[in-house]
């Protein structure tokens, strides 16, 4: 990165290719000017700060694919590269559904990419730090959610919505008391958008930590010492899950147990090029599924990029979500210019582990 460039969204995760993986924790905001959309935020919760402020995604995009309700906006990350003009700004927006019964499908969770090169019709080229966060121009915003808004209050025409159920869910929330009436402010935090924190970053630490602890070792002597209750006659009847599943662990949830604990409350990794960090053995997403997937918009190769870790669900204190981690691949190249839109990527949800 250039001297020129140094200070252009420091606070973010960083999505140069390089080998050590970067995590990331929820914290709160030294400001809440950090979190606006010309500051290039990686952030939890609130209301998108979108990068490409014009061309925005959709309702229909941002529906639930198993239940066709709107997602929430769970998080955004920004993760410039160095591989392309066309990303010295590039963020990935992460959205789930918050039914309970959609939570086992990763037709639940969506992903968008948005970039943009260094010169463009939205940000000056040179950082510039505002007191105020910049206005949307030319374009209508929800006002439960802060997505895209085609329509308006069938009363007062004036408060946007992107759906009729956050239209209903406004109404419900004050909106029937403020309808109209102009000397009356709304809510200023909609109740329906998850605690808005800043995600602040920094390298794991590569070094080993110096033992299991005793419980991992606990649970790593139990899982072996079942498998070797099964002679080759009887693995040959048992698959892979159900033994691993009667001791309830396996080695990839000892390692990631082990590898999470040099840093307890990352709530992301960020990994691009590489492989996630799985939380078990059950639900990975198959290698066949993997090496199938290409790029929805240039057909191109996809790579794994980022992932979100479990720990976020008790930062989020959400008892409808639930998952292991969520996987994200995204276009190899970064294709696109992203002047014209967003482009969606692919995620896999891994299921959470048993309880011990």
């Amino acid at each position: 990165m250039s001297d020129d460039e140094s200070d252009v969204g420091s606070e973010r995760l960083e999505g140069h290719d390089v080998d050590p993986v970067v995590i990331g924790f929820a914290q709160q905001p030294k400001s809440q000017s950090d979190l606006y959309r010309h500051r290039f935020p990686s952030k939890v919760g609130g209301k998108p700060a979108w990068l490409n402020p014009c061309h925005l995604p959709n309702p229909a995009q941002l529906q639930c694919g198993q239940c066709n309700r709107p997602l929430k906006f769970l998080a955004q990350i920004y993760a410039p590269l160095d591989s392309s003009k066309n990303t010295f700004h590039r963020s990935l927006f992460i959205f789930c559904c918050t039914d309970p019964s959609c939570s086992e499908s990763t037709q639940s969770v969506r992903v968008f990419r948005s970039q943009l090169p260094r010169f463009n019709p939205f940000y000056s080229s040179d950082p510039v730090y505002l007191d105020d966060d910049e206005p949307y121009k030319g374009v209508s915003l929800c006002a439960v959610c802060g997505c895209l808004a085609p329509q308006r209050c069938g009363k007062c025409h004036q408060r946007p919505y992107c759906s009729r159920e956050h239209q209903v869910d406004d109404w419900r929330n004050g909106h029937n008391v403020t309808c109209g009436n102009a000397t009356v402010s709304p809510a200023s935090v909609p109740p329906s958008t998850f605690p808005e924190l800043e995600i602040a970053n920094e390298d794991e630490d590569e070094s080993d930590p110096a033992q299991f602890s005793q419980r991992e070792q606990e649970l790593l002597d139990q899982y072996e010492a079942e498998v070797k209750k099964y002679n080759d006659a009887d693995r040959a009847e048992h698959d892979e899950f159900s033994i691993k599943n009667a001791a309830s662990v396996d080695d990839d949830f000892v390692g990631f147990q082990n590898r999470i604990r040099r840093a307890p409350s990352q709530c992301f990794r960020y990994h691009r090029g590489h492989a996630p960090l799985w939380v078990h053995s059950v639900g990975k997403l198959p290698d066949q599924q993997q090496s199938a997937m290409v790029c929805r918009d240039c057909q191109g190769p996809v790579v794994f990029e980022l992932q979100v870790m479990p720990q976020l669900l008790n930062v989020l204190g959400d008892d409808s979500l639930d998952w292991g981690t969520i996987a994200i691949w995204t276009c190899e190249s970064s294709c696109g210019s992203g002047l014209d839109g967003y482009v969606e990527e692919h995620v896999w949800r891994q299921p959470p582990a048993a309880p011990m």
